[in-house]
């Protein structure tokens, strides 16, 4: 798409307020990201499809309060753009300083893999984080009723990485054009590098489950800088073939020891950033479900399975080297074969019960009980001498970055200690059942910090029903269970 032309040009919306198109950011043959004057960004399109109809469609999505629902999970249009060319449909989002996520899968030229895999772009814990959020976004779109089908590392907004900030990446789905819903189909089947290959051959009908499996697609190729079927075989095709094979499905998955399509450079290192669960996942998307739905892991199996990677990283300890990967506590790093220090994990938890009581299934008696209280892991990371604080967005991966701050803060101390600060505002926490106040910058230091030995476990106890973005205490209550309590731990070991 020809670019130079809106650079310096005043778009305006339909209410009349103004945009200048300051900077590009980003730009493929259909499309362009444009920064403005007032640190929001334009998108335009270009295409044949940009009719009457698809302009009604950007504005019933601009107006719609229910799909404005998902603009947490979506870049999504706060003014729709009037006054533009033929063939082309154009809106504005608020989404400071926005990557694509394609700066996460395609190496730089000139710059060694290594160097921009771990040290540019985050290495693989970071990578980790983006493919969790990244499931948590779709799994809420599909929560709304929402499918989202043309999911590709160039329709993924990001922020650039931040070395040492431990808060979860923000990402938003950046094409809410292409969006459906049970009243809308959508405008795109998805691209063909990446999507469902059941859609493509007219074979099913979009669905969460194509939205699964282009997700499983993004995830490898994020993960690993390989597209999971362009192996031996495709790379001796030309990129149209390619293309017109990988939508028909033709090539097999490259971890398919059978098939002449495996691809040796990808075995050298797969196992540095693939865990044998997420490989197992990968293996029922792209060879027992790549015709067959019912094969194929839900979001929740890799939003899971990307939380345990997380837990099972490893730190080089050598700083000439100082890369993550995964293996056990006791292995030598792969990179430099130097032995590894001690892994730190921290975990963070949700747990939920009621104040109800009910008879259960299985009580003959017919006496009432309390309902099981459930836990779920929420988050998991490997914490080091240099993490100096836990940020609310470690327990809630989808807040804005604009709402994220500091909870609780970290130092380590002689030996296997680390001394814990609490820095919320109005609430205090437990740590080992012993509580602790929030600290006050003018008071006595050794008052507001308590020190606890790693090897005998932390754990670390918020408020019932604390809320991290309103820092209050709510009260919840469901019918038929009554008052609801949650309660949030971090463990740590």
């Amino acid at each position: 798409m020809q670019t130079t032309d809106y650079l310096g040009k005043t778009f305006y919306d339909t209410s009349r307020k103004r945009y200048m198109a300051k900077r590009l950011l980003y730009s493929t043959n259909d499309w362009a990201l444009f920064a403005t004057d007032n640190n929001q960004v334009i998108r335009i399109i270009k295409s044949e499809d940009c009719s009457v109809e698809f302009r009604h469609w950007m504005l019933y999505i601009q107006q719609s309060e229910y799909l404005k629902k998902a603009e947490k999970q979506v870049a999504y249009p706060c003014a729709v753009l009037s006054g533009l060319r033929d063939r082309e449909v154009g809106y504005i989002f608020d989404f400071a300083d926005p990557y694509i996520l394609r700066e996460l899968t395609d190496s730089v030229q000139n710059v060694k893999l290594f160097k921009w895999y771990y040290e540019q772009t985050g290495g693989i814990s970071h990578r980790l984080k983006v493919g969790y959020c990244l499931a948590k976004a779709l799994m809420s779109l599909h929560g709304l009723g929402i499918l989202y089908p043309d999911l590709s590392p160039d329709s993924i907004l990001i922020h650039h990485y931040e070395p040492g900030n431990p808060s979860n990446p923000d990402v938003r789905l950046l094409a809410v054009e292409t969006m459906g819903s049970e009243t809308h189909s959508p405008l795109s089947r998805g691209t063909a590098l990446y999507a469902d290959p059941i859609v493509l051959l007219g074979m099913g009908a979009l669905s969460i489950s194509s939205d699964s499996y282009a997700y499983a697609v993004v995830l490898f190729h994020l993960l690993t800088g390989f597209h999971p079927f362009i192996g031996n075989v495709a790379m001796g095709d030309s990129p149209d073939e390619q293309i017109r094979k990988l939508s028909r499905g033709e090539y097999d998955y490259i971890c398919n020891e059978e098939s002449d399509n495996r691809n040796e450079d990808f075995e050298d290192t797969m196992l540095t950033v693939l865990s044998e669960k997420m490989l197992h996942l990968f293996r029922r998307s792209f060879s027992n479900g790549k015709f067959d739905s019912n094969q194929r892991p839900g979001l929740e199996e890799y939003a899971a399975a990307c939380l345990d990677s997380l837990g099972h990283l490893v730190s080089c300890i050598n700083p000439a080297c100082s890369k993550e990967y995964l293996g056990a506590i006791t292995a030598t790093c792969p990179f430099c074969t130097s032995q590894p220090a001690r892994s730190i994990t921290i975990t963070a938890v949700r747990r939920v019960s009621s104040m109800a009581k009910f008879v259960m299934p299985d009580n003959l008696s017919g006496t009432l009980s309390d309902l099981p209280a459930v836990e779920e892991t929420i988050n998991t990371m490997i914490i080091t001498k240099d993490t100096k604080f836990i940020p609310i967005s470690f327990f809630i991966p989808e807040i804005s970055s604009l709402k994220d701050r500091r909870c609780i803060e970290l130092s380590f101390e002689i030996g296997d200690i680390i001394a814990i600060k609490n820095l919320l505002r109005n609430n205090s926490i437990y740590v080992g059942g012993r509580e602790l106040s929030p600290y006050q910058p003018n008071g006595a230091e050794a008052k507001y910090k308590i020190c606890a030995a790693i090897k005998d476990g932390i754990e670390i106890r918020f408020p019932l029903n604390f809320d991290f973005e309103s820092n209050q205490l709510l009260s919840i209550c469901e019918k038929p269970y009554g008052q609801i309590r949650i309660e949030w731990l971090i463990r740590i070991k």
